[in-house]
């Protein structure tokens, strides 16, 4: 009976769901939901920075961590999306240092590819 009610709430609403579930802490679900239903790319984006910030904010020993947030950065499949990404995600952020890790690890990913060609 749920997953009807859920794939109901997909094609009448995939917005209102996705938001619903981001809301619940279920982001990648939301995401999932997002990409498949061919939703506003602010609202990806909005979606994978709150996804980044749960990356960062998680202990490295459950999965999250800077070096977790900055595959995850690297896995979006348009490049043009990670600055987007990151700079929403910098609102969301409570606090300086994950903040300070978040530019330090972006840095590193655009410069780094930079200087070896």
């Amino acid at each position: 009976m749920v997953s009807c009610d859920v794939e109901a709430d997909c094609k009448e609403d995939p917005e209102g769901l996705a938001l619903r579930l981001a809301g619940k802490g279920a982001v990648s679900a939301a995401l999932k939901v997002a990409e498949s239903a061919g939703l506003s790319i602010d609202l990806r984006r909005e979606l994978q920075g709150r996804q980044l910030v749960k990356l960062l904010t998680a202990d490295p020993l459950n999965g999250g961590g800077p070096a977790e947030a900055s595959r995850f950065l690297s896995s979006l499949r348009d490049t043009d999306d990670a600055l987007p990404v990151a700079m929403g995600a910098m609102q969301l952020l409570p606090n300086l240092r994950s903040k300070q890790l978040l530019v330090i690890k972006n840095l590193f990913s655009i410069i780094l590819p930079c200087s070896i060609m």
